[in-house]
This record gives C-alpha cells, sequence and structure tokens, in this order.
C-alpha cells in the first residue's frame, strides 16, 4: 500500500511538472507562483526520492513501475530546475550514483531507460561548476569506457597490447 502511494505521488508530480511547463509559457502569475513553490520543495522532493530509491533497491519484491515514476519524476524536476537543483550536489551525486547502479542493476529495459534519462539531464545542472557541454562530454565518455569494459570482459577483441591500453584507459574514466 505504502508503494502505492508513492507511486501515485510520483504520477502526480509528473502530471503537475509537465502542466506547470506548459503554463510557464504564458509567463502567468500563477504559473510563476507555483514554479517558485516547487523549486523550494525540489531539495526535499529530492531527497525524498533518492532515499525512496534506495529502499527499492533493498526490497526485491517493489514493482518495477515505482523505480521508473521515481526515475521519471527526478528527470522532470531537474529538467524543470536546471542549474536551481545545483544546490543540492549531494542529492544529485547520490541520485547519479544510484541510477549508474540501477543500470547495472537490473536487466529490465524499461527501468534503465528511466534511469539514462535522469543521467541524461543532470547536464542540465551544473554540476560541480562544469559546463552543461563538459557535462555531457564526461557522461558520453564514461558511457564509452563503461561499454568498452563489459564488451572486453563478454567478448575480448583487442590484442594483448591494445588490450592493456585501452582497458586502463576505460578504467581511468570510470573511477573518476
Amino acid at each position: 500500500k505504502v508503494y502505492l502511494k508513492i507511486q501515485l505521488a510520483c504520477d502526480a508530480l509528473h502530471v503537475f511538472i509537465i502542466a506547470l511547463q506548459r503554463v510557464l509559457l504564458n509567463h502567468s502569475i500563477c504559473s510563476v507562483a507555483e514554479h517558485e513553490v516547487l523549486e523550494e520543495t525540489s531539495r526535499p522532493l529530492l531527497l525524498g526520492i533518492s532515499r525512496l530509491i534506495q529502499r527499492i533497491h533493498a526490497d526485491s519484491s517493489v514493482d518495477e513501475m515505482i523505480l521508473i515514476d521515481c526515475f521519471q519524476a527526478v528527470t522532470l524536476l531537474v529538467s524543470l530546475f536546471g542549474t536551481k537543483v545545483s544546490k543540492n550536489q549531494s542529492v544529485l551525486s547520490s541520485l547519479t550514483s544510484l541510477a549508474w547502479n540501477t543500470i547495472s542493476a537490473s536487466p529490465k529495459l524499461k527501468i534503465q531507460q528511466s534511469a539514462t534519462s535522469f543521467l541524461a539531464s543532470v547536464p542540465l545542472t551544473g554540476m560541480d561548476k562544469l559546463t552543461p557541454d563538459t557535462l555531457w562530454t564526461n557522461g558520453t565518455v564514461t558511457g564509452i569506457a563503461a561499454w568498452f569494459l563489459l564488451m572486453e570482459a563478454v567478448a575480448p577483441v583487442n590484442t594483448k597490447s591494445s588490450k592493456c591500453l585501452n582497458t586502463q584507459f576505460a578504467r581511468d574514466h570510470l573511477s573518476d
């Protein structure tokens, strides 16, 4: 029952943010006020969803849709507020780590897609005072490095000399 309520809350947040994004185009006083109220509550919302995702990882009996809804809600919050959520670096770092763990641990494509969508929205925050293009480049290099290490583990195709260099390159980028 608790997880159903959480799923409904994430869905409601999802709908509210999408409606707010559409209304913000009109620049009405009400939409600006709603935006500011949601902005003030973004930190507790991000923190709460982060803790919830941690709980879901620990409880394997939870429906996958709840995890998907959580990542979608976080993605929308980050997309809506952009650099304004960069103050929450510890929460964003935790969510980023959880997203990578979700991608590597879950065999379900929809869950991986929702976590990947969140990771793609992180550069909008300007985390670590880096520009979005630098963050996207770093994310792409990390993704390629992770893919390379996975492929090397599954089906090694490199010669021994280039394998050592490429593997070390990939590990260096994943450890950052």
